[in-house]
């Protein structure tokens, strides 16, 4: 988890956590960490269940989508804005047109600024989008894992390094999870198929 949620406190969110000399280390979304005994692992995972729960349910995935089109929509108008700026600088014979010109490719010193947070916000988009499809698909993707399914699960993924967890899902891209949540139904449309062949045998 990389982004917080109205309500919530950035020093009670759990980033990742990592099993490092025989000890949990738990990184929060503030920046800092805390050091926990092993035998803590199961409570550390089923808080990250929950915060990621909680945040599905502030509806903030609505949010951001909205933050996004606005901000897009503030892009665009400056884009506009400066094009035609220069524009009229450029071909305007009269100095007053040409000054008209200039203050409007003045909000281009702001498009960065509005660029970085459209990007910031595209950013946030893609994860609560993330997420939010893995919690619908979390129990299944444990079933193929703990029945060894993973070649079918993880087909066409290149990362299967480590388990599909809700610890490891920012390693995860959202084009990889939809492809994960595509698998799982390809996987159990492969059991129908062989449920139904089994039943006209018999």
């Amino acid at each position: 988890m990389k982004f917080a949620y109205p309500g919530s406190k950035k020093e009670e969110l759990i980033k990742e956590y990592k099993l490092l000399d025989g000890k949990i280390v738990v990184n929060y979304l503030d920046g800092n960490t805390e050091e926990l005994p092993l035998d803590k692992e199961q409570e550390i995972y089923e808080k990250m269940i929950k915060q990621a729960q909680q945040r599905k349910n502030s509806k903030a995935l609505f949010v951001a989508k909205c933050r996004s089109k606005k901000q897009f929509s503030l892009t665009v108008m400056i884009c506009e804005l400066s094009a035609l700026g220069t524009l009229i600088t450029i071909t305007s014979p009269s100095i007053i047109s040409k000054l008209i010109g200039i203050m409007m490719i003045t909000p281009c010193s702001f498009l960065g600024f509005s660029k970085e947070d459209y990007e910031k916000i595209r950013e946030q988009v893609r994860e609560l989008s993330k997420y939010d499809i893995y919690l619908s698909i979390k129990d299944s993707i444990e079933n193929e894992q703990k029945n060894g399914n993973n070649g079918d699960l993880f087909k066409k993924i290149n990362n299967t390094e480590e388990n599909l967890n809700i610890n490891t899902l920012d390693n995860y891209s959202l084009k990889e999870i939809k492809r994960i949540r595509q698998n799982l139904k390809n996987i159990q449309k492969s059991k129908n198929e062989d449920n139904f062949t089994l039943k006209k045998v018999i």
